[in-house]
């Protein structure tokens, strides 16, 4: 490949854009920007090579080959960091070409006579780049510190002193600001018994190193410094600068006073002061530091700056601006007024002002770093975010390994909940530099919204190491501890955080909580009432609204778990003056009005679920009272919405569960219950929900194995024991089923009265079945007195106590009351079966048996029918059995106990078993031909007196069974001319 020669002429245009070109190359390895730096020059380099040959003259030549050679040494220097091997092998090229530029008489520009120095002093021969970086130095052309320094070293060890520490100096006057250079030269003036120039040089490093982002190395050097003089006052405001820096802001103050008792008169330690104290919250301090000032110092701009700055502190944006704007006047370009003046404006809400003057700095050349990053920041805090990830990634195509703007992009993107990508800026930023805050912020929010909260407390509890005394930082660690329910770690932060920041409202707001999460009522009410007095206290501003409304909420939630309504409600009703959408505030009252039994509750749930803030827990709150009302469908839909906002949450799912076990769709319960536990393992009720549909299932060993996971989490549970005592009893281990109706019982605070009720007749039940019928009947009177038969339950409840006292006449009654309040098919059907078998005559028995199995047929889930005949069956086994009741011819028995089978006429394939035994096969209507032998089967298995004649037909045996003529009337749907009834005759064949 070959590359064509520019048209152009060498002297002036080429050359010029030649030279403009490696400035900028120049400039990027500067900024750090290493990959810019090697694009830019490996060009170059390409370039130059191609046009040398067509160079018209000597000196065009001679100008064009220096060129090339300082692109190949900024090469090399880039390539150092990439490519350690090619790097150095571009020196070798440069110095070649220099070394015969030199000895052709070429006069060496100074910025040459740097690269030719450079490169010599890379490939380590330093005794050569001697003479060509001191007469850099000394035309003010800055040469690299490794190079200085490597210089430095072979003077001293050739114990040319002197020249070695001239060498420095020179690499200081020619704008060198590195931190390695000063603090090489503090060392050796030191070793020459120089304290004084010794602590300049470690104190200037230590600026340097502050400059750098390094305070710890600041720290050091100005140690270093204060070590040969003890007073000296740059070391000792720098000082204070690196410990406030580093995070340690009060030992920054101890500092900066003991830089003030040793020169009272400094104004910029006095400033340095009062914008400490200020910082800490000090600010009447502050006043009087700078009213100090002002009297002995005169109004300095240093002291006035340091108003401003106080003001700003004290929330006063207002009176700072006007301070700032009055310097400004007698001082328009000082950089860091302006700054100032943009910071404030930022208080004061005007960022397009603030993003305004920043930018001038910008275009200016006059801005440092950190002014890229404040107008960034700016445009985050209006909100705009995709504007804000534009200037950002603008920024970071000239310093793109920056820290703090990686950092910042990172933290962009969490607001754009673009957290993937969030995470791997943060990771990038982090691994760059592990005290950038911005990063170490942006890598925990992404963690935590993509659901690792426990990996997102590192980069946090990073965060608070480096600024301890940050409040804002301290409450998102505590609030993340708490959320993970680590209580005793975040109660820890805020006892510490009480004794750094005072009571504050917030901290004292989160030891509540903490409390209230420990189900330490009483001791939550202090610290919230004391939190709830301290913002009446303050002004009445926003962000003191949003904090009092939080400890409403939390004071609100204390009264109501210790039963104290009236007031929760108050504290609540207060909260929703202040936040009246707040879905907490709202979930809360609900649950308070829900507790009063106040119609207002159901609206005031709907208000909660309806708001962008809605909790988890008003849905299911909700959802449980709809259900409770009846409305399960209304239930039903309420908490599937809650599913689709917080698939997680195991409340929800669980109340979702009972819902549907009430709508009898057991699968969905059952999954529903899984769900929850899948969220929530340790959660009682959900287990014992489980238990209840397992049981109602006929899946008993199973249920026994969820109540006693239930139990074992919530040994008090009178509900779960008492489904576990029936479980059990229909499992034939009474003494187990005996003690957990024992424990239902004794759990009675626990329990409604149902519960009990079940549990007290259970126990007298099995007392009958033991033999104790004198035991047995004194329970079940007991029983007897507390009911009063308010609804179908308790009427059942009644007729079952009476049946179990031989009083069958009386319990048919009872069971009869209680079927019309009862559903489409209860099993109160087979207990009034069972009484009526008491009775004369046998067959009402018979026949209220076979329509109890005919209506059974349409529970549509085998489960549970298996569940209702087992019951039925169990139950018939045990009266029988009771000394009292009437003994019952066993062919009567017999046909009872086959329709009680599990594959008898209450299954659904019963019909096509009584299809199969029809004569005619096929009935079809003799006007449309349309067969209607279907129906004629459906009609005859769902004819309660056919189904008892089969079953004694059963029960005579196959010789003694005859043909059994039958005359139905079924509906023919027509040809489109409308049904009409049709008649059939046919006979069942044995």
């Amino acid at each position: 490949m070959t590359t064509a020669v520019s048209p152009w002429g060498f002297k002036g245009t080429l050359v010029g854009q030649l030279s403009s070109e490696l400035a900028t190359a120049k400039e990027a390895l500067r900024s750090s920007r290493a990959e810019d730096c090697a694009r830019i020059t490996r060009r170059l380099v390409t370039e130059i090579a191609a046009v040398q040959a067509a160079a018209d003259g000597t000196e065009e030549q001679q100008r064009l080959q220096l060129i090339h050679a300082s692109a190949l040494t900024i090469l090399g220097r880039a390539e150092q960091g990439l490519s350690p091997p090619d790097g150095l092998a571009r020196f070798e090229d440069a110095v070649r070409i220099f070394s015969r530029a030199v000895h052709a008489g070429a006069d060496l520009r100074r910025d040459e006579l740097a690269d030719y120095g450079s490169a010599l002093g890379g490939l380590g021969r330093l005794e050569e780049a001697e003479q060509f970086v001191t007469q850099a130095l000394e035309r003010d052309t800055p040469v690299p510190a490794e190079v200085v320094l490597g210089i430095a070293d072979l003077l001293s060890r050739r114990s040319e002193q002197a020249s070695a520490d001239r060498l420095l100096n020179l690499a200081l006057d020619a704008g060198a600001e590195d931190p390695a250079i000063a603090e090489r030269l503090g060392r050796s003036l030191q070793e020459a018994s120089q304290p004084d120039r010794a602590a300049d040089a470690f104190t200037q490093a230590g600026m340097w190193f502050g400059a750098g982002r390094t305070p710890d190395e600041a720290l050091r050097c100005f140690d270093l410094a204060l070590a040969l003089v003890s007073d000296h006052i740059g070391a000792m405001i720098g000082r204070s600068y690196a410990l406030h820096d580093l995070g340690r802001h009060e030992e920054a103050l101890a500092a900066v006073e003991h830089t003030l008792e040793r020169h009272p008169a400094s104004a910029e330690a006095q400033a340095y002061a009062a914008q400490l104290l200020g910082s800490l919250g000090r600010v009447e301090e502050a006043f009087r530091l700078l009213e100090d000032g002002f009297t002995h110092s005169g109004e300095v701009p240093e002291l006035r700056a340091a108003l401003a700055r106080v003001l700003l502190s004290a929330g006063s944006a207002g009176e700072a601006l006007t301070v700032v704007e009055a310097l400004l006047a007698e001082l328009p370009t000082d950089v860091e007024l302006r700054r100032l003046k943009a910071r404030i404006l930022r208080h004061l809400d005007r960022p397009e002002a603030a993003i305004e003057i920043l930018s001038g700095l910008l275009a200016e050349n006059a801005a440092i770093p950190d002014d890229r990053l404040d107008m960034i920041d700016t445009v985050i805090g209006m909100g705009e975010y995709e504007r804000a990830l534009t200037e950002t990634e603008h920024a970071l195509l000239f310093v793109p390994e920056n820290p703090g703007l990686l950092g910042r992009r990172a933290l962009i993107l969490t607001q754009l909940e673009r957290f993937e990508e969030a995470l791997d800026a943060a990771s990038h930023a982090v691994a760059l530099d592990r005290s950038e805050p911005t990063a170490l912020q942006a890598e925990g929010v992404a963690l935590f919204q993509l659901g690792r909260a426990e990996d997102a407390l590192q980069p946090f509890r990073r965060l608070l190491s480096l600024s301890a005394d940050s409040f804002d930082i301290r409450q998102q660690v505590i609030d993340l501890l708490i959320n993970l329910g680590r209580l005793d770690e975040a109660d820890s932060l805020v006892a510490e955080g009480l004794r750094i920041h005072g009571e504050d409202p917030r901290l004292l707001t989160a030891q509540g909580h903490i409390a209230i999460r420990r189900e330490a009522y009483e001791d939550a009410l202090a610290p919230l009432e004391t939190a709830a007095l301290r913002l009446e206290e303050t002004a009445e501003a926003e962000a003191d609204k949003g904090a009092a409304a939080g400890v409403y909420l939390w004071l609100g939630e204390a009264m109501r778990m210790l039963g104290r309504n009236t007031e929760a409600h108050s504290y609540l009703e207060r909260g929703l003056v202040i936040r009246p959408d707040s879905g907490w505030l709202l979930g809360t009252l609900g649950q308070v009005l829900r507790a009063a039994g106040s119609g207002a509750a159901e609206e005031t749930l709907r208000r909660s679920v309806e708001s962008e803030d809605s909790p988890s827990f008003a849905y299911a709150e909700l959802g449980d009272l709809l259900r409770e009302k009846g409305q399960l469908a209304k239930s039903r839909e309420v908490l599937t919405a809650g599913i689709e906002r917080w698939p997680d949450d195991a409340w929800i799912w669980g109340s979702l569960s009972a819902t549907q076990y009430l709508l009898k769709n057991y699968e969905a319960a059952l999954t529903s219950c899984d769900k929850a536990l899948s969220h929530n393992s340790a959660y009682a009720w959900a287990w014992a929900l489980k238990g209840a549909v397992l049981m109602d299932t006929d899946q008993l060993p199973q249920a026994v194995g969820a109540l006693d996971a239930a139990l074992d989490l919530e040994p008090a549970n009178a509900w779960a024991w008492m489904l576990r005592g029936w479980t059990l009893e229909m499992l034939g281990r009474r003494a187990d089923a005996r003690q957990s109706f024992k424990n239902a019982n004794s759990h009675q605070g626990s329990a409604d009265r149902q519960e009990e009720t079940w549990a007290s007749i259970g126990l007298a039940d099995l007392l009958l079945q033991d033999g104790d019928s004198e035991g047995a009947r004194r329970q079940f009177e007991q029983v007897l007195k507390v009911l009063r038969g308010v609804d179908g339950t308790e009427l059942a409840q009644i007729g079952w106590c009476h049946l179990r006292l031989d009083e069958c006449e009386q319990a048919a009654r009872e069971f009869g009351e209680a079927l019309p309040l009862e559903e489409p098919f209860s099993p109160v059907q087979f207990d009034l079966a069972l009484a009526l078998l008491g009775l004369e005559p046998v067959e009402r028995a018979v026949d209220a048996y076979a329509e109890a199995v005919v209506t059974l047929r349409d529970v549509a889930h085998a489960g549970r029918r298996s569940f209702l005949l087992h019951v039925a069956e169990h139950d018939l086994d045990v009266v029988l059995n009771q000394p009292g009741f009437r003994k019952v011819e066993p062919e009567n028995v017999d046909v009872i106990r086959w329709m009680l089978a599990r594959d008898g006429p209450a299954a659904p394939e019963w019909r096509e078993a009584v299809e199969g035994k029809l004569r005619p096969a096929k009935y079809h209507c003799t006007l449309h031909g349309t067969d209607l032998t279907d129906k004629v089967a459906q009609r005859l298995s769902s004819n309660p007196v056919r189904v008892v004649n089969f079953g004694f037909s059963v029960r005579r045996g196959k010789r003694a069974r005859k043909d059994e003529p039958f005359t139905v009337v079924v509906a023919c749907p027509g040809s489109g001319q409308g049904e009409h009834d049709h008649e059939f005759k046919g006979v069942v064949t044995p």
